[in-house]
């Protein structure tokens, strides 16, 4: 996760890692922490997926694009804002996730806000780089 993110190590604490879902606590340099989600998804009916990335990309309000690799297609959730990595030559979709939650603290500025979604093309970047068939 921190070589994702182009952190050091000692900014980055796995939380959790089971059966498909691996959590990570990141503390960003804005000396911010986010927990970074990663987990495998189940398809649904592969032609159905190709049939709605194909019209997402042509919708603007469905926030699909291109990886940097441009083999796989990358769908942000509008409201919850986690990635589903869409590539029908693998077995699964990959979620990358994110939550931030201080009840007693802060809110996120808007910077830091974007900087979070960022983070998560950046993950879902590497991922497809460092596992492309």
């Amino acid at each position: 996760m921190a070589e994702a993110l182009g952190y050091s190590n000692h900014q980055v604490e796995e939380q959790s890692n089971y059966q498909g879902s691996c959590w990570y606590k990141v503390t960003h340099p804005g000396n911010f922490t986010v927990n970074y989600g990663i987990s495998l998804e189940k398809w649904g009916d592969k032609n159905i997926v190709e049939d709605q990335i194909k019209s997402g990309l042509k919708n603007e309000m469905v926030d699909v694009s291109i990886s940097k690799s441009g083999d796989t297609y990358i769908k942000r959730h509008p409201v919850q804002g986690f990635l589903l990595l869409l590539n029908t030559n693998y077995e699964n979709p990959i979620k990358v996730s994110y939550s931030y939650l201080n009840t007693s603290g802060p809110k996120l500025t808007d910077s830091q806000k974007e900087e979070q979604k960022q983070n998560t093309y950046k993950i879902a970047n590497y991922l497809i780089d460092h596992y492309k068939k």
